[in-house]
């Protein structure tokens, strides 16, 4: 690039680059190495030794129990109430209650203004670390409940004839006819 080029945007600026090093690349003979073959062979052996590379994902795509969490998660609200009432502790001195976020606690105090402090319980946290260790039969039942609760207040609101309310009872059916014990067989393999 040159003096010339100052005054063009950089739009322009990048294309000319662009151009310049497709203009070298394509003057230069292309060598192939030796190391090129085993590496691909290498990342290919990689992908089929699991099919997302993430063993969450696995999880939730491979395996019943893993829909049955994928499912609820989604809308555990429906089902429970975390944190529970009763787990809820008083703020410390110089805190106060995060609207919206029960057990969770900003300082209004000068010295630590804004920091924040959760006291919620994390055991029972509707997460997937905590679900998937729960039994798939508790997990189908408050599925269950989740999907119940969810279609009865959409048609409450929006009327029997909504289409989401026929996508809901449709994975309604599916989440009944998993069937547990399997779901818990399956599953085995994975632990979080």
């Amino acid at each position: 690039m040159s003096d010339s080029d100052d005054d063009l945007p950089i739009s322009e600026l990048i294309k000319k680059r662009k151009r310049l090093e497709a203009a070298k690349n394509a003057s230069q003979p292309t060598k192939k190495s030796s190391t090129d073959k085993p590496e691909r062979l290498a990342s290919t052996q990689r992908v089929s030794n699991s099919s997302t590379g993430n063993k969450a994902a696995d999880f939730y795509t491979g395996t019943s129990k893993g829909q049955l969490v994928q499912s609820f998660l989604v809308r555990w609200w429906y089902a429970m109430e975390w944190p529970a009432p009763e787990d809820i502790a008083d703020p410390p001195a110089g805190y106060e209650a995060l609207d919206g976020f029960p057990g969770v606690f900003i300082s209004t105090r000068v010295d630590s203004l804004g920091h924040i402090v959760d006291l919620r319980n994390k055991d029972n946290c509707p997460s997937l670390k905590s679900v998937s260790r729960w039994s798939s039969a508790k997990i189908k039942d408050l599925c269950i409940k989740a999907y119940e609760v969810q279609m009865q207040q959409l048609e409450d609101r929006e009327g029997p004839e909504v289409r989401l309310l026929r996508t809901l009872k449709s994975e309604l059916r599916a989440i009944k006819a998993i069937d547990v014990a399997a779901a818990d067989r399956q599953a085995v393999k994975y632990s979080f």
